[in-house]
């Protein structure tokens, strides 16, 4: 992805939020860190990328393609987001991890044992199958914070995209 001489400003403002951003991500960097003070626009760099805003002008490449040019539902089917401020749903792990209710059980684990929360699930009366919640289910566990952020993680990981972007 590249973006070229990119400036953006919100709504009529005639401030430029971005002036004038260069900088490209080759298919060989497998990670990559946006850093920046409060206010300097890295949101609003993440919300370009991911085709929220319009209204740019220079470019922004994505596989050597115009972002302007693609399709939004296409292009958006093929990218993975965890918010900070994401939620777990009252469903099982597994459920949680692939957002189906039909998936596929073992892939769910690889991911888990990928971030590093497996252990902890697989202790589980019910493993995978546990309910992440009290609400509707007495059975069911409340993980921690860090374990929350592992199962979303794992979540943004189970669709396979070729991007991710975690926020």
């Amino acid at each position: 992805m590249c973006f070229e001489n990119v400036n953006f400003s919100y709504g009529d403002s005639n401030k430029d939020i971005l002036h004038n951003i260069n900088f490209s991500i080759g298919k060989n960097n497998k990670r990559i860190a946006l850093v920046g003070k409060n206010g300097s626009g890295k949101s609003t760099i993440i919300k370009l990328l991911l085709g929220f805003y319009e209204g740019y002008s220079g470019n922004i490449y994505v596989n050597d393609s115009e972002l302007r040019d693609l399709s939004k539902k296409d292009y958006r089917n093929r990218l993975s987001i965890l918010y900070q401020d994401f939620r777990l749903f009252s469903m099982t792990v597994n459920q949680n991890v692939s957002m189906e209710y039909e998936n596929e059980e073992e892939q769910v684990e690889d991911l888990l044992k990928t971030v590093n929360v497996y252990e902890k699930i697989k202790n589980l009366p019910l493993k995978t199958q546990t309910v992440l919640s009290k609400e509707f289910d007495k059975a069911g566990i409340y993980l921690s914070g860090g374990e929350q952020q592992k199962i979303g993680l794992a979540r943004t990981l189970y669709r396979n995209s070729r991007f991710s972007n975690f926020r």
